[in-house]
């Protein structure tokens, strides 16, 4: 794992996919890690997956380099509650960390008709 406490007083992103987001984005399985990696991550991160005592747990961190340490981004939980991933983060000495809860589509979504210029 890389250096998850902070980097130059950067604390790592956390968040918490609701049960409707996790289960719609494939419950940590199939392209799951990818999609994270498209919505969170920037240029040259990479995403590893984490198996954690409640659900699943994948960091979106920089590799290593010459001129700095590997770190940590982003942490994303899946398949737990909040109590949980509260706990785990104080094990990991980040309890203060604020997490922040992502839903998903309470309702079916359709793709929109394409709109027809009548000019």
């Amino acid at each position: 794992m890389s250096e998850i406490a902070s980097w130059n007083g950067e604390h790592p992103q956390v968040k918490l996919l609701d049960p409707v987001l996790f289960a719609q984005l494939g419950a940590g399985e199939g392209g799951y890690a990818e999609l994270l990696l498209a919505e969170y991550g920037r240029p040259e991160q990479v995403i590893v997956r984490n198996e954690v005592p409640h659900g699943v747990l994948h960091y979106i961190q920089f590799e290593e380099r010459p001129d700095r340490p590997a770190w940590t981004t982003h942490l994303i939980f899946g398949g737990a509650t909040e109590p949980q991933v509260r706990e785990y983060l104080v094990t990991i000495g980040l309890g203060s960390v604020e997490i922040h809860t992502v839903y998903g589509a309470t309702e079916p979504i359709y793709d929109a008709p394409e709109e027809v210029d009548e000019l």
